[in-house]
């Protein structure tokens, strides 16, 4: 695909507005991503779960309550000091 950019100024190229890219599939309930969710709400959607805490606190709790990943955990940072 190729494209035409009519703006001189514009350094990035050609681009396509994230408002216009919708996703079709499955709903992904843990990152709280739907069919038909824009790329823009899909963006916002990753960030809020990355950096809202809740991507930290589900891979604490799966650790804490995971015999074997609890002990490989562990084995980690102990051999890391």
């Amino acid at each position: 695909m190729s494209c035409t950019c009519t703006n001189n100024d514009d350094n990035c190229g050609c681009k396509t507005n994230t408002d216009d890219v919708v996703y079709q599939g499955p709903a992904l309930l843990c990152l709280g991503i739907n069919n038909c969710d824009t790329l823009t709400d899909i963006f916002a959607s990753l960030d809020t779960f990355i950096c809202g805490g809740s991507f930290i606190e589900s891979i604490i709790t799966n650790i804490t309550n995971n015999p074997v990943l609890l002990e490989q955990f562990t084995t980690i940072v102990n051999n890391s000091f």
